[in-house]
């Protein structure tokens, strides 16, 4: 299992260059400690890629193919080649992934990237078929749930995209997503891979259990205020206390370790762990979480005792 890193977005667009700055830093220091993924949603791809102070030496950025905006498939090509190059090659896009009841508009913006990005004219698409492919090299696709919908999970890997489970959804639902990754693969003649799964959690590894709980459970708690955002959309219920038991992991790195390695055994191997930055965090915990889920947490799970932890390998 692999480390990733998600920055959620700034809210407002007057502070677009605060959200750069701060995007800029977390990608460093994610470089630093050799992360597989950093995915900054909303931010305005050839920005990013124009105030770059240098390419990352290894980790790969996923910015989303929506914010190039609403161009042509050969507009969105050039443009989407330009900020690969600027990238040193190493852009990944997002794609968000409607189901067949999604409004009009969205399918439309959607559109032009899945006739870039859907290769296998067999597979039934729901927006367009694959007459317009993007000739190599292409960027990986992180298939972006709208819903966190089976369905969705099911298209991702039917068009070769990497599936991404949603940060709020709980083990049992996220265990769900691997049938319909499996039966997405198949229908397309693909092997699902578990090496391609990407599972994302809100993480917060630290000693003091006091500053846990009010870190997580205070008022002013920025994860609070994420699941408040997540349950006005609609996408989780109102008992945001109950939603943060279930799905955040925290505590000591040997604690964080435990939490993971039964996420792992709930829902099945997967190949990386996205840690989720939920807007207004801390920035000392979020690069205190991060340096210490490589230093500490991985070697744990990636050495458990084995009298205790059961072989999680998918056959």
């Amino acid at each position: 299992m692999k480390l990733g890193y998600i920055r959620m977005p700034e809210q407002h667009r007057h502070r677009a260059l605060n959200a750069l700055t701060k995007a800029q830093d977390h990608l460093a220091l994610a470089d630093s400690l050799n992360f597989q993924l950093a995915y900054f949603p909303r931010l305005n791809p050839h920005h990013f890629a124009q105030s770059l102070r240098r390419p990352p030496k290894s980790v790969k950025i996923a910015l989303d193919a929506a914010a190039f905006g609403p161009l042509s498939p050969s507009e969105i090509e050039s443009a989407v080649r330009n900020v690969n190059e600027a990238l040193d090659g190493k852009l990944n896009l997002g794609v968000e992934l409607h189901g067949a009841n999604a409004p009009a508009k969205d399918k439309a913006q959607a559109q032009a990237f899945e006739t870039l990005f859907s290769y296998d004219p067999r597979v039934d698409q729901v927006f367009a078929a694959s007459r317009y492919p993007m000739a190599p090299p292409c960027p990986e696709i992180l298939g972006l749930p709208v819903t966190g919908s089976s369905e969705e999970a099911k298209c991702a890997a039917a068009r070769g995209y990497l599936p991404l489970t949603p940060s709020w959804m709980p083990d049992t639902e996220v265990a769900r997503f691997w049938p319909a990754i499996v039966a997405g693969a198949t229908s397309a003649v693909r092997r699902a891979q578990p090496s391609h799964w990407h599972v994302a959690r809100m993480v917060l590894v630290h000693d003091d259990p006091q500053s846990v709980t009010d870190y997580i459970y205070g008022s002013n708690s920025p994860f609070r205020r994420h699941f408040k955002r997540l349950s006005l959309q609609g996408l989780i219920g109102p008992d945001i206390d109950f939603h943060l038991k279930r799905v955040v992991i925290a505590g000591s790195a040997g604690e964080v370790a435990e939490k993971i390695l039964a996420l792992r055994e709930a829902v099945g191997a997967f190949g990386t762990l996205h840690i989720v930055d939920p807007l207004g965090s801390d920035r000392t915990m979020t690069k205190n979480t991060m340096i210490r889920m490589t230093e500490e947490v991985l070697p744990m799970i990636h050495n458990p005792d084995t009298n205790t932890v059961k072989n999680l390998e998918r056959t």
